[in-house]
């Protein structure tokens, strides 16, 4: 048997696609002690009851003891004398069999449970020899209005990061990421040190929430996200929030959605990727399937409707493959103070069309927020505007660079039955600007972050 407080090899070259040497997976008191078992989230928790909009929903406390154990084994994998996920064999298969026969079916072996869902807890598997103790998802977020790292409105989108996770007792934490083969990371909580930049997220909440957790605390992570870098959605969000949720499931502390959130604000330095992070990790712990939220100074003030799907609504990003020169920086600061006061102008607008339910009104505003340079989202690539103006002529409602970083793609809210002349006119303004056609991907709005278990 394995002792899972010992770091198990993993093959530096491909350990994510590489099976490795079979081992039986380690026995329930062979494996650390979870501080609780999974949380049953909210499927759409709600912002603070504070919150001027109507009262909130917090995620409810998480159950503990062997009947939430039993439930959280949706996620799980059968412990099997191979390790490998539902490799049996001869009388020992049998047992395993029967022994499975009123238990969940893992979420590896649900063959209508999304791709992704079974592959990240497969590959969890094979990368360190025993089954994940749970699966977590959250998604990307943007900023619809308001200047980043202020007030303004935020949501979430359908993409996501997915992480399959395990708790340790001996204080290591250990990465991998299925976008990034043969680079796992493997480093202590208490001193990450150096650490490659896309884990970063993930070893500061470890860092960070390590602080108020037991000696040993530790995880073993591995993760899929959904959208290339070249999306410029900052993928340090959802992974912050998914390895968060992980966390605090082992080793506590035991919060609302609401507290959570205010921890990360509090106690995880700002990521490199983005200048906008406390707002956009509200909108991923929140969700944004029919709603946007307002963001104040502090935190969330309340929620808006936004409702994409009863509106026939898709979202649309554009990635260029070729960013050319970027736009010119605001030329000075009175410039930029204007634009800044124009879009808190836009941000109250928004509000007020949403408030009323008039959707296109509201996303109409994100053209002239791309037209007017707004600070933060100052530069972009060489067709930027291009895109929006040819996108808005095959139909879309509103579109403006999607993230507050250089090169970040374009975001269209589109009309279901028009995705194909949107996208055949941007392709169409990139040829005859004798540029490479860019990547198109559509999505709808985001479930809140949470156990995948919960779809």
């Amino acid at each position: 048997m394995i002792d899972s407080s010992q770091p198990v090899p993993v093959n530096p070259v491909a350990p994510w696609f590489t099976r490795p040497t079979r081992r039986p997976a380690p026995p329930p008191e062979a494996r650390p002690a979870a501080h609780t078992t999974h949380t049953t989230h909210a499927a759409h928790p709600s912002p603070p009851s504070h919150a001027p909009h109507g009262p909130g929903r917090t995620r409810p406390p998480r159950a503990s003891g062997p009947s939430a154990r039993r439930a959280s084994a949706a996620t799980r994998a059968p412990a099997v004398e191979t390790g490998v996920p539902g490799a049996a064999s001869g009388a020992g298969g049998a047992k395993h069999a029967a022994d499975r026969e009123d238990q969940p079916v893992s979420l590896m072996e649900q063959r209508d449970a999304a791709p992704v869902l079974r592959v990240v807890p497969y590959s969890f598997a094979q990368a360190y020899g025993y089954a994940p103790a749970g699966v977590w998802r959250a998604p990307y977020a943007f900023r619809l209005a308001g200047i980043p790292g202020r007030s303004g409105i935020v949501t979430a989108a359908g993409w996501q990061v997915v992480t399959a996770a395990a708790p340790r007792a001996d204080g290591m934490l250990r990465v991998g990421s299925l976008n990034r083969p043969g680079d796992a990371v493997e480093v202590p909580v208490g001193r990450p040190g150096n650490v490659p930049a896309w884990a970063e997220p993930i070893a500061a909440v470890a860092h960070a929430l390590g602080r108020t957790a037991g000696p040993g605390a530790g995880l073993d992570l591995l993760l899929h996200a959904d959208l290339p870098e070249a999306a410029g959605l900052a993928p340090s969000v959802p992974m912050a929030c998914a390895a968060a949720l992980a966390w605090t499931t082992f080793h506590g502390p035991e919060v609302p959605t609401a507290a959570l959130d205010a921890l990360l604000r509090n106690v995880v330095p700002p990521p490199g990727d983005t200048a906008d992070a406390d707002a956009l990790r509200t909108a991923s712990l929140y969700g944004g399937e029919e709603r946007a939220l307002i963001m104040g100074p502090s935190g969330p003030t309340g929620e808006l409707p936004f409702e994409l799907a009863a509106e026939g609504l898709r979202l649309m990003l554009v990635i260029p493959r070729d960013r050319g020169t970027t736009h010119t920086p605001m030329a000075s600061v009175v410039e930029s103070l204007r634009g800044a006061r124009d879009e808190a102008e836009r941000a109250q607008r928004m509000e007020m069309f949403l408030r009323e339910r008039e959707l296109p009104r509201a996303l109409s505003l994100l053209t002239a927020s791309q037209l007017s340079r707004v600070p933060g989202y100052g530069t972009g690539w060489a067709e930027a505007d291009t895109t929006v103006d040819a996108a808005k002529r095959g139909g879309a409602l509103g579109a403006r660079l999607a993230g507050g970083t250089t090169g970040s793609a374009v975001v269209a809210f589109v009309p279901g039955p028009l995705l194909a002349e949107v996208r055949s006119n941007v392709v169409a303004a990139f040829r005859q600007r004798g540029r490479l056609t860019p990547r198109f991907l559509t999505g709808t709005g985001g479930a809140a972050a949470g156990p995948a278990e919960e779809d």
